[in-house]
């Protein structure tokens, strides 16, 4: 769709958000869905859903717009709605396994490409122009360009970050005929693995280990 199209769609959405038509504006949102960058899009649908009061899904469609391209309107509306769901301390009350677990989450596949480049031209380099521990030095940088394309991969692949959309009931194994471990507040942010059934596997904040629904919660 051109430029004519989506400025359109633009002034109608702040038409209706300055009248605080919220449930139309979601709506006109998701019709025009393809006319968006993706992190435009949910940083629109999670700033929408947050003036409804509906904070949890709020957060997930903003993170999923961090998660993308990062600018300082989205950061600034991700705290106002942490705040709210009571969460603005979220990463300070976790051990330092989780808050390293969080932080190698948020590190795009991309970069992972873009570091093993690096290590791989530096390989390269090193390989044609230098004799003294060339060997050594070329080694090591080979090895961590392809650690860093497999982990890149590996961790995209077999690990992703959620969003608990509702209170939910976090049970020992994965199925709802084992026992409930815990209850999660919504908006909780988790990192799951493996999907059995239907239900996953939740391995970080570790005090919260267990199986969810995939029901309950938001993927990205």
């Amino acid at each position: 769709m051109n430029n004519s199209s989506t400025n359109t769609s633009l002034e109608s959405l702040k038409v209706l958000y300055n009248n605080k038509g919220y449930s139309e504006s979601i709506d006109t949102l998701l019709k025009n869905k393809n006319i968006f960058s993706k992190d435009i899009f949910h940083y629109n649908l999670g700033t929408l859903y947050a003036q409804k009061g509906e904070l949890a899904i709020a957060r997930y469609h903003l993170e999923k717009a961090n998660s993308i391209g990062t600018h300082k309107n989205i950061v600034k509306n991700l705290d106002l709605v942490r705040f709210k769901l009571g969460l603005e301390n979220e990463s300070q009350m976790l051990d330092k396994v989780d808050q390293l677990s969080f932080s190698i989450m948020e590190i795009q596949k991309e970069d992972y490409l873009i570091g093993g480049l690096f290590f791989l031209m530096v390989f390269f380099i090193v390989l044609l122009k230098f004799t003294k521990f060339k060997k050594a030095f070329c080694f090591v940088c080979l090895f961590l360009s392809l650690f860093l394309f497999g982990a890149g991969q590996f961790i995209k692949k077999e690990f992703l970050t959620g969003i608990v959309l509702h209170e939910s009931q976090l049970r020992t194994g994965p199925s709802s005929i084992y026992p409930v471990r815990t209850v999660i507040k919504n908006g909780q942010k988790l990192i799951v693995s493996k999907n059995v059934d239907g239900w996953l596997k939740v391995i970080s904040p570790r005090p919260l280990e267990g199986w969810l629904s995939q029901n309950d919660i938001g993927l990205y």
